[in-house]
């Protein structure tokens, strides 16, 4: 490999060249995926199809489908002891030296959970619909009784469509797309998908310039409220759940950090692992692995997987309403080995943090693993 640098650009980093990201990327392990096999082999074979039908390691599924999920339920925390709750948000980045098909996977989700929302609308639309004709007709019986049974004159209720449901956002305005999640059907949850990291981090400055603390109200769960003149752009968001998913260069994630705005170091995950690079054959025999019904359409199989999360908590929603309980479920960590890993992270960070802390130069690192000790939390659930 040629050891001249090669021009970056105006908006490159210090110091970045096209042979040191190329150096970046060739140095990164495999990652080891023998105990994730062990522990949860159907989960692996799963997201290891849907990546092959996009020439991606099974990872560059996983991680981004573990992002989504999760605003189907937002109002789920993990526990790690009877006095800490974590219920931030994901912020993830799929790494690419070049084009491999990050924005493939994206587009994917994209299709896959718009049709789970079309999909609980067209319900909620049919719901409605039915006990509105319930509801005329039993109007139509009494005004008749009361009529000598004549219909003359009789004139139903205006029908009313449910609200539409909506989880993903994305481009536009931070502002208008808070306003939307805010409104009770969508359960204060928006997710972004991007085929870019820098269209989702100025999609956050346009909002910073505003409110400079937007992006802790987004990552730790506390309220955001956005007052303005106008009704329309104004909505408060009560424990927000805002996860992205964004394909992104090694540069771009190196430039943003270099004046951490967002604290990315300590809210965002970076994904990385080398593409399979299938032959079309191959993504053929991945695509006729999926199930029939499906009509072999990967999108179609991704939206099957999520629909009944959402019709869980849609119903989790409703008899936690009825019985005048928080909606939510609390997650603990399952026996011994669990519980050991989540209590060995907390700790490591905790010594890390107290050892820097105050010392001269080592700000920043104490600060990082104070931010990790809830971060490694939240990932073990």
């Amino acid at each position: 490999m040629s050891g001249s640098s090669k021009s970056a650009g105006n908006d490159a980093p210090p110091g970045w060249s096209e042979d040191k990201e190329l150096v970046a990327f060739a140095s990164v392990p495999e990652p080891n995926t023998t105990r994730a096999r062990e522990l949860c082999p159907d989960l692996v074979e799963v997201c290891e199809l849907i990546a092959r039908t996009q020439g991606l390691h099974w990872l560059m599924a996983a991680v981004p489908l573990a992002t989504v999920a999760p605003q189907l339920s937002p109002k789920d925390v993990f526990e790690l002891c009877k006095s800490i709750e974590v219920s931030g948000s994901l912020w993830v980045t799929l790494l690419h030296p070049g084009s491999i098909n990050t924005s493939g996977m994206l587009r994917l989700l994209v299709r896959a959970t718009e049709s789970v929302y079309d999909r609980q609308n067209a319900h909620d639309l049919q719901q409605a619909q039915a006990k509105y004709d319930a509801e005329v007709a039993d109007l139509k019986k009494k005004y008749k009784a009361e009529n000598q049974d004549s219909e003359v004159g009789f004139k139903p209720p205006k029908f009313h469509p449910p609200p539409k449901r909506k989880g993903l956002a994305g481009g536009g305005s931070l502002a208008a797309a808070g306003y939307f999640a805010a409104q009770p059907q969508n359960g204060n949850s928006m997710t972004a998908l991007e085929p870019e990291l820098e269209g989702i981090l100025g999609w956050l400055m346009c909002e910073f310039a505003i409110d400079i603390s937007v992006a802790a109200k987004l990552w730790d769960a506390i309220t955001w409220s956005r007052p303005v003149m106008k009704q329309s752009n104004g909505f408060e968001m009560r424990e927000p759940f805002f996860s992205f998913v964004a394909g992104g260069h090694l540069k771009e994630l190196l430039r943003a950090l270099i004046k951490d705005t967002f604290g990315l170091r300590q809210r965002l995950t970076a994904v990385y692992a080398t593409p399979l690079f299938l032959d079309l054959e191959e993504i053929e025999e991945a695509e006729n692995r999926l199930p029939e019904e499906t009509g072999y359409k990967v999108a179609k199989f991704v939206a099957l997987l999520l629909y009944p999360l959402l019709r869980w908590s849609l119903n989790k929603d409703a008899a936690a309403l009825a019985a005048g309980e928080d909606s939510g479920t609390h997650f603990k960590p399952a026996g011994s080995t669990a519980m050991g890993t989540v209590r060995d992270k907390f700790n490591m960070r905790n010594r890390k943090q107290s050892a820097c802390f105050l010392q001269a130069g080592m700000h920043a690192v104490s600060k990082y693993n104070g931010k990790m000790k809830k971060y490694d939390r939240m990932v073990t659930s």
